[in-house]
């Protein structure tokens, strides 16, 4: 026996007078053994033309609100059809939208005329990017068959690289938007931004020509033997990337600097502290913060040039005061060429320990290396590499009869430096134990590019033009931002948010007449992750066609 529903007209003969329209709600029933079908008027609506909207809107807003509430009642035979990832995509959807992404891209692309929501596909790319990184054809799949993109129905290849070109094109002012969305949308602090860079090589031997970006390069991928790109990113203290730059592969970490630092200004905060690493040090970018009259915090240089400081500041007498675990500290401060700075001697044990062992393994190693070297071997070419050795060199001398032996006097020095560290500040005014936590903070850099490699696939990138290998940094830089955000506001990891979410899914039933998409049961971990970051989890009924 079928049943199905729907609104019916009966008109009503008179004599006397005009005819009039009832309508009504009316039941149709069909029976298959007489092969007859009844109709009944089950609800009356009223008369035709007198009819009260207000109260119908008010029954259709009722039976919606019940149906978002209440699993749909089909009739008919039922066949589920598919089920695709949904919790992931609306909690980073969410994201997406508080970080007012979704409302730039729409307004940027809406008149492109391409015959797809381009703000949509952006999305997919971003979105693809943190839950299950790919290639651009692996992404079509993706959205194709696997997560739930209700406006994208089916999308090509060439339309990811179409959107891929597009949004290359607006770089410049994404990246100004993305600092902005942090100071002024999400209200978090960008007065201390620490900076630092990484590589990513590729899978080719002949680097780019001149003008390109694939290029031979000190590698921190340990690949020297591969072409790279040069990425640098300044994060807050929270841990966002705000800001990055990409630069050709040959690029040193000192000049990536002038860039960085220049457009920083531009940006015109309201303050901010520049803190960096001892990598990035040198005179030249010493004088250009003093003279932009930048607040700073370095790591000053073990390399040669900056003996003088390194040895006053470990010259340092007095006690050492505990501000943090495994970190102690001593301040003074350094007059020089009429300049003023601090300088704070950092102490870390637990490292101290850890550079004696070290040393340990590495001498008993070197030990039974010269024990092996014959006699008069002093110059062969074994001896050679011992001594040129970046491993073992500093732990050798040559005497005047060009014999090696282990620099015992050397070995004291090193040994009076263990676990220990030298900052350097224009900043006299902030208590010296804030600065040297605050130092501790750039790790968070290190561990934003860990999430830029590891979560969001920096890597493997296989696109040949320059324009697209920024534009997939992009890609991969906007989905770290979404990653950390999301940690931030939960406080919980990447893998831990992911793994509560995967289980939504989004299941369409389908029956002769009836198509419904239906998300499943919305659990209660998956909803504190909603709820901690305000964003509303997806509706229980999502489409009917």
């Amino acid at each position: 026996m079928g049943v199905s529903y729907y609104v019916r007209e009966v008109q009503s003969r008179r004599k006397h007078s005009p005819d009039a329209t009832y309508v009504y709600v009316a039941e149709s029933t069909y029976h298959p053994d007489t092969r007859k079908t009844k109709i009944r008027n089950v609800l009356p609506l009223g008369r035709r033309g007198e009819l009260d909207v207000r109260m119908i809107r008010r029954l259709v807003t009722q039976l919606n609100q019940y149906l978002d509430q209440h699993p749909a009642v089909i009739a008919g035979e039922l066949e589920t059809r598919e089920s695709r990832l949904l919790g992931p995509v609306a909690f980073y959807r969410g994201l997406w939208q508080q970080t007012g992404f979704e409302e730039f891209f729409r307004q940027r692309f809406e008149d492109r005329g391409f015959g797809y929501p381009l703000d949509e596909v952006i999305f997919a790319l971003v979105a693809q990017r943190i839950i299950e990184p790919g290639s651009k054809l692996a992404c079509a799949h993706w959205v194709n068959r696997i997560a739930y993109f209700p406006e994208l129905e089916s999308i090509s290849e060439d339309l990811l690289y179409a959107a891929l070109d597009e949004l290359i094109a607006e770089q410049e002012e994404i990246r100004r938007r993305m600092f902005f969305s942090t100071t002024d949308l999400l209200r978090l602090d960008v007065s201390v931004l620490f900076y630092d860079t990484t590589s990513t090589y590729f899978e080719i031997e002949e680097p780019d020509p001149e003008g390109g970006l694939r290029l031979y390069g000190y590698s921190k991928d340990e690949r020297p033997d591969r072409p790279q790109v040069l990425v640098g990113m300044a994060v807050n203290r929270d841990g966002l990337p705000v800001r990055h730059w990409c630069f050709p592969g040959n690029t040193a970490d000192l000049k990536t600097l002038e860039v960085v630092l220049d457009e920083l200004s531009a940006l015109r905060p309201r303050a901010f502290y520049f803190v960096g690493d001892r990598a990035m040090v040198s005179q030249e970018v010493l004088d250009k913060l003093e003279s932009m009259q930048l607040s700073y915090l370095l790591g000053v240089p073990r390399r040669s040039g900056w003996e003088q400081i390194h040895d006053h500041a470990l010259s340092i007498r007095g006690r050492y005061r505990e501000v943090a675990e495994n970190l102690r500290i001593k301040d003074t401060e350094w007059n020089q060429a009429l300049r003023t700075t601090r300088l704070i001697q950092c102490f870390n044990p637990l490292e101290a320990e850890r550079d004696q062992q070290l040393r340990e393994a590495t001498l008993e190693v070197l030990e039974a290396e010269l024990a092996t070297l014959k006699q008069g071997e002093d110059h062969s070419k074994r001896a050679c590499r011992l001594r040129d050795s970046q491993r073992f060199g500093r732990y050798l001398k040559q005497t005047a009869g060009g014999h090696l032996s282990i620099d015992r006097a050397k070995l004291r020095e090193l040994s009076r430096r263990d676990g220990k560290y030298v900052l350097m500040t224009n900043d006299l005014k902030t208590d010296v134990a804030e600065l040297a936590r605050g130092y501790k903070d750039l790790q968070k850099a290190e561990r934003v590019f860990g999430k830029l490699k590891g979560v969001v696939g920096l890597r493997p990138n296989h696109h040949q033009l320059p324009e697209r290998i920024r534009a997939h940094v992009l890609l991969c830089v906007l989905g770290t931002f979404l990653v950390r955000l999301a940690e931030l506001k939960t406080g919980e990891t990447w893998t831990q948010i992911h793994r509560t979410l995967e289980p939504l899914r989004a299941v369409t039933f389908r029956t002769e007449d009836q198509q419904i998409v239906h998300r499943t049961t919305l659990d209660p971990e998956v909803r504190e992750i909603f709820e901690k970051t305000g964003i509303s989890p997806p509706k229980k009924l999502l489409r009917i066609e």
